[in-house]
């Protein structure tokens, strides 16, 4: 019975998860899809969600310890469940200045949690602040002043509304600074803290010109051509509001001008989302909630809504957005708040089409509203897709007396399924001999891929003209290689969908040509013979330059002592009578030379030389492992070759004569008949040997 019992709960399971509609609550998050979060003793607000790959999350959320005005970041796990292994007891917690508020967190490729906002340097005097948490939960260190970023413009509250870390590692935060009234601002950070001087003026842009007494950031976010998308809202002097939305480049110069946004009277835009190419912007106005979508020139593009902004409404009086994410498939989730009055407002979320039209199969016709109880109140600021699909959200909901927030997050089922594209087939173009060249490289379409980031192990590379990483719909690229590149540099590609990003695929380019190893023909008794000698291609070798310093030696003919082409194997007519010489040869490309190979020749040997007296190798014929003991009268460092008898060199290797004796191993030397030559300070000694 127990049995059967256990069977329907997992089919019943099962079965939820199978064909609950999206939108539905997921039950197996914290509290029936529910989590309460009291990092603090009061105000606890969650103002910022992150999806982890694992299906984990980061909540940034103001917090009250010990006394002081602080934020926190959590980690929560996959069940609702607060990671306790995370900074202190689950929490990191940000304290600095007087007070401390954190709105805004933007994750790094390794990991690491950017955070922004305020704090209070005095009770009236507010800087940017913006921090980095290790993974571990931990302030890094390495980052600004121990861990903290601060910039201050007078003695007025400045505060960061919004940040966003850029495919290039740098950091932009923005919101507004008082001068002494509200300008729209952004501050530029290197990867590491400090103030970039190349952006704006000395690192800081000011938007002073927005056509309104004051004016803040609200959002920020980056097109995939390295462009910056910004929204917020500017107040005239009568103390209405109007939306705005601006696109500058990577060095804050203006690109368009600013956009208004024709939404309603009292507009206010509170966030703003790129899909790659175009922006996605939301807020609200004094009647209802907007959502629209600009092209880079600030135009609603038809393919959206006809061209025209989109309503969505909670059912009461009070409506608001606050956060927005999308969708793999291009679908985007929106999410605020609703309620027929301030004080009794609920959460709401929920989903449209690309096209703008709201989606009927999310929760009910398209929306999720959640009531937490009478005299309550309650906003969902920010929303996020996890790796598996499911929506997460958090916010706050008030106590029933109003007396303090408590952090919420939940997670809703969904039908997306999230699928990373593939790893891309290998890369089409030349890899061999680059330098100095503009040369195209092509990959197949990847299934399920939005775009493409290219990049180069090399910086001073340039993908279609500008330096990596570059990412676009485009299959094929041109990359101009540097005429001066000293090392081999890998060209990666990887395809990126809203669900991430796959491996990379990998393409080597050869600098120098790889190194040869042997030259193949007879080198001793050379005089008067014309002999052919070869090698094998060295990889990435356009040519290959033969010399020899053997005074009237001719190289394919004629050709004198010097040769230079693609050829891997040449003749030499060596001269009548000649002692000794040396054969050399080469590889070479537009980007450098190989090392130089050589043989040395015997000119004239007589049979007293080839079997040298002053040489002994005992035994020999060399049996049992091929060990054999070398007596001659040279020391030192000493150059040793093995010759069959047609010339071809079957060992080539150092030894050091002590005492004026050395041991050598053949083995793995055919049976037969050799020479053994050495060649130590221009001094060559030959010995016939035996291997049986």
């Amino acid at each position: 019975m127990i049995k059967k019992l256990l069977l329907l709960i997992s089919i019943i399971g099962i079965q939820q998860s199978s064909f609950a509609q999206a939108g539905a609550y997921d039950l197996t998050f914290a509290n029936a899809g529910f989590g309460t979060y009291m990092p603090g003793t009061v105000n606890d607000l969650g103002y910022s969600i992150a999806g982890l790959q694992d299906s984990s999350m980061y909540v940034l959320s103001a917090a009250r310890i010990n006394n002081i005005t602080s934020s926190v970041v959590m980690h929560i796990k996959e069940n609702g469940t607060i990671d306790s292994s995370f900074g202190n007891v689950g929490r990191a917690i940000i304290q600095y200045g007087t007070s401390i508020y954190m709105y805004s967190m933007s994750l790094q490729t390794d990991g690491k949690i950017v955070a922004t906002g305020l704090s209070y340097v005095t009770t009236s005097d507010a800087n940017f602040i913006t921090c980095r948490i290790n993974t571990d939960g931990t302030i890094d260190s390495t980052f600004g002043n121990n861990g903290y970023a601060e910039y201050g413009f007078g003695t007025n509250e400045d505060a960061a509304n919004a940040v966003k870390v850029l495919s290039d590692g740098s950091i932009l935060v923005a919101g507004y600074s008082r001068q002494p009234t509200k300008h729209a601002t952004i501050v530029k950070y290197t990867q590491d803290g400090i103030i970039d001087s190349t952006f704006g003026v000395n690192g800081v842009l000011i938007i002073s010109n927005a056509g309104g007494s004051t004016d803040q950031i609200t959002s920020i976010d980056q097109l995939v051509d390295g462009t910056i998308v910004s929204t917020g809202y500017k107040t005239s002097s009568s103390g209405a509001n109007s939306a705005i939305a601006f696109r500058i480049d990577n060095l804050g110069n203006p690109l368009g001008g600013i956009a208004n946004l024709s939404s309603g009277s009292d507009s206010r835009a509170s966030a703003i989302l790129s899909d790659g190419y175009q922006y996605y912007v939301i807020g609200n106005n004094s009647t209802a909630t907007f959502i629209t979508k600009l092209d880079t020139l600030g135009v609603i593009p038809t393919s959206f809504n006809n061209g025209n902004y989109v309503s969505l409404s909670g059912g009461g009086a009070i409506t608001y957005l606050a956060g927005i994410t999308r969708q793999w498939d291009g679908k985007i989730v929106v999410c605020g708040s609703s309620g027929q009055t301030n004080f009794t407002r609920g959460w709401m979320i929920a989903r449209f089409n690309a096209n703008g039209l709201i989606d009927p199969t999310f929760g009910t016709n398209g929306k999720v509203i959640y009531a937490f109880g009478a005299n309550v109140f309650a906003d969902a600021y920010s929303v996020c897709i996890f790796s598996n699909g499911k929506v997460g959200v958090t916010g706050f909901r008030s106590s029933l007396a109003g007396t303090a927030n408590d952090c919420i997050v939940t997670r809703l089922l969904n039908d997306s399924v999230c699928l990373t594209p593939i790893t891309p087939s290998p890369l089409t173009g030349q890899f061999l001999n680059v330098c100095g060249k503009t040369l195209t490289y092509t990959i197949p379409a990847v299934a399920n891929a939005d775009n493409y980031t290219w990049r180069a192990s090399n910086p001073n590379v340039l993908i279609n003209g500008a330096a990596g990483p570059f990412t676009d719909t485009v299959l094929t690229v041109n990359v101009t290689w540097p005429s001066n590149l000293t090392s081999n540099t890998t060209l990666y590609v990887k395809a990126n969908n809203g669900c991430g990003s796959s491996v990379e695929k990998t393409g080597l380019a050869i600098v120098y040509p790889t190194a040869i190893n042997a030259i193949n023909g007879n080198n001793l008794n050379v005089f008067g013979q014309t002999i052919n000698y070869s090698i094998n291609a060295s990889q990435g070798a356009t040519n290959y330059t033969w010399t020899t310093n053997v005074s009237g030696a001719q190289i394919n003919s004629n050709q004198g002592t010097t040769y230079t082409s693609a050829d891997t194997s040449i003749s030499v007519t060596w001269p009548a009578s000649f002692t000794n010489g040396i054969l050399y040869v080469q590889a070479s490309n537009d980007c450098g030379n190989s090392p130089v190979y050589t043989i040395n020749l015997l000119g004239t040997v007589g049979i007293n030389e080839l079997n040298s007296s002053a040489v002994v190798v005992y035994p020999n014929p060399v049996t049992n492992n091929k060990n054999a003991t070398i007596q001659t009268n040279l020391y030192g460092v000493t150059q040793l070759q093995v010759v069959d008898l047609a010339g071809k060199i079957v060992l080539n290797t150092q030894v050091e004569f002590k005492n004026n004796s050395t041991e050598i191993n053949l083995d793995g030397i055919s049976k037969g008949t050799y020479l053994i030559k050495l060649n130590n300070e221009n001094k060559l000694l030959t010995k016939k040997i035996s291997i049986q």
